[in-house]
């Protein structure tokens, strides 16, 4: 599942780092996630959400609200990618995706026969091992960098 983190700076104040793996209201509403005290800012200016391993951004307002230069139409939602800059009245906004950038690994247990995987995640590799120990299978899935689907074949009498 992709996370990302959304830096928030509003006015003078410190940037606020937020991960977001579901959704997030910007707006003026008490209610909101992210609340922004400016006559400019609706009760619900934007929301952020997570689908599908993607990043949108839905805009609620009829003006004063960008990606880059690109103002943002009323009630249209726009597709975020890392570096994007968002700025709404008040605050200024950027994607970024919450990846480890240090090496990573983390085990998964499944759930019958207690078997165990190992996933090993180097700084910036794109090739994940796997291996199965009760069959001795071993799995190699290789990632393009824009790819976001994963085709993953096993022959029986590989090893």
């Amino acid at each position: 599942m992709a996370v990302y983190e959304l830096t928030f700076q509003i006015l003078d104040d410190e940037p606020q780092i937020i991960t977001i793996e579901n959704e997030i209201v910007v707006g003026s509403s008490e209610n909101a996630d992210i609340q922004i005290v400016d006559d400019n800012v609706l009760d619900t200016h934007i929301v952020f959400t997570v689908k599908n391993d993607t990043l949108s951004v839905k805009n609620f307002s009829k003006s004063g609200s960008y990606i880059g230069d690109q103002e943002l139409k009323e009630k249209k939602s726009y597709i975020l990618e890392n570096g994007d800059e968002i700025e709404i009245p008040s605050c200024g906004i950027t994607v970024s995706s919450a990846e480890t950038t240090n090496d990573t690994t983390e085990e998964f247990a499944a759930d019958t026969d207690e078997e165990e995987i190992d996933l090993e995640v180097e700084d910036d590799e794109k090739e994940i091992d796997l291996e199965v120990e009760d069959d001795e299978k071993e799995i190699d899935l290789e990632v393009e960098d824009d790819e976001k689907e994963i085709d993953l074949e096993v022959e029986d009498d590989e090893k």
